[in-house]
């Protein structure tokens, strides 16, 4: 891995925490990812204007593929702000970004997307696991007694598992949009032309629920009224980090060392978490994040080796 995909992931780390940190501060609503995703679809409707999908991959399969994707995002959203309400950042961050993994690879090895997963893999998984456990805790004696620390954790499983669909709804679209397009056009901006394609589609539906529903109405209205730019900010931020991955894959062998070094994103958003929003530290926290962090990395690692 060369030092410039080492910067490019580093960023893209640090942008990925910075946008969670303002939707942990300023609330997350529907209301406040409807105008976070308009950011993207803005800046990268040009892609799909000068590079248009081509008519062999319009029909049922990307209906699909983009369906999954909007059902992921939905569940996504949903189960975000609901653990922010509940978790602190530098509780709820490293478990909502560490859980899709292991969900993608048990979810392709059932369903037959992909090898069933190694034993350093299936390691890795039980690690992680194992950490998200850790990491809400006050203390290590709190695990077998008294009042439940755990109350957060089925929306960040409920977040994680939005993230594990739109994930894999996502891959399946960028391979439609590969088969689609002749060989001499499969080039560098493929994702980004897929990245402008399901923005294109998950905006206008974020805001058409925002119309439906009063509550979130009223959400919109409170967020224009106060001229609160944050969701704007968080946009920008989450635009940039996946633009920063997709141009750090250029500078390496094998991607699944992008995704490994995407981890320390982990680390970043427990440590904002910690410092910007003064969340207490604590030892099943720390050990919870190293457990995270170890699992990440074998499984990782064994998908780079296999």
């Amino acid at each position: 891995m060369t030092g410039t995909a080492f910067f490019l992931v580093l960023s893209s780390a640090a942008l990925h925490a910075s946008w969670n940190l303002i939707a942990k501060k300023r609330r997350m609503t529907i209301a406040f990812f409807a105008a976070l995703a308009s950011v993207g679809a803005a800046w990268s409707s040009c892609f799909l204007i000068l590079r248009p999908p081509p008519s062999a991959l319009l029909g049922l399969p990307l209906a699909m593929a983009l369906l999954g994707m909007l059902a992921g995002q939905f569940l996504f959203a949903f189960g975000l702000g609901a653990s922010y309400r509940r978790l602190d950042m530098s509780s709820a961050y490293p478990m909502i970004n560490a859980l899709p993994l292991p969900i993608v690879a048990i979810a392709s090895a059932v369903f037959g997307f992909g090898r069933s997963p190694s034993v350093a893999a299936a390691l890795g998984m039980a690690a992680v696991f194992a950490g998200c456990l850790f990491i809400p805790l006050p203390s290590f004696s709190s695990l077998f007694g008294g009042k439940s620390p755990l109350r957060g954790l089925p929306f960040v499983l409920a977040t994680a598992c939005g993230t594990a669909l739109y994930t894999i709804a996502d891959s399946e679209g960028l391979r439609l949009l590969r088969e689609a397009l002749p060989a001499g056009d499969r080039d560098a901006i493929l994702p980004l032309r897929w990245y402008s394609m399901r923005m294109a589609a998950l905006a206008p539906a974020l805001w058409a629920v925002v119309l439906l529903l009063p509550s979130a109405r009223c959400e919109a209205a409170d967020l224009w009224r106060r001229r609160d730019c944050s969701p704007f900010a968080a946009g920008l931020c989450s635009s940039l980090a996946y633009v920063l991955v997709i141009a750090a894959m250029g500078f390496v062998d094998n991607v699944a060392y992008v995704q490994a070094f995407r981890q320390m994103g982990l680390v970043i958003g427990f440590a904002e978490g910690a410092l910007f929003l003064r969340e207490r530290v604590t030892a099943p926290k720390i050990a919870g994040l190293f457990l995270i962090i170890a699992g990440l990395a074998l499984i990782a690692f064994s998908r780079a080796c296999g």
